[in-house]
């Protein structure tokens, strides 16, 4: 079952689940927005690739360590990621 979205929403991309539960609960309590997260740079690319989700704004910490990088498709970094959003998601907000 899908994680339930409200717009606009925001995807928190990071590998430390302390900051990504954090920023989720912040943004929770304190905007009307929905939130999205992804802990891995796979996670991030699957939840960018999914057209029914709608992703106003992304944000990404800059390094992630090894074993949440996604070598096979050469994403390593947060850098990575937002440059692989604005090519599949043109219009999303970006931030590191």
């Amino acid at each position: 079952m899908k994680e339930q979205v409200f717009l606009p929403t925001v995807l928190i991309i990071d590998d430390d689940s302390a900051v990504t539960s954090y920023m989720r609960k912040n943004f929770h309590d304190h905007t009307p927005l929905g939130v999205l997260v992804a802990n891995t740079l796979r996670e991030a690319i699957a939840l960018l690739d999914d057209k029914e989700l709608p992703i106003d704004a992304v944000i990404a910490d800059l390094s992630f360590a090894a074993s949440y990088q996604d070598r096979e498709n050469q994403f390593f970094d947060g850098i990575d990621i937002l440059k692989y959003a604005k090519t599949v998601r043109p219009d999303p907000d970006l931030y590191v």
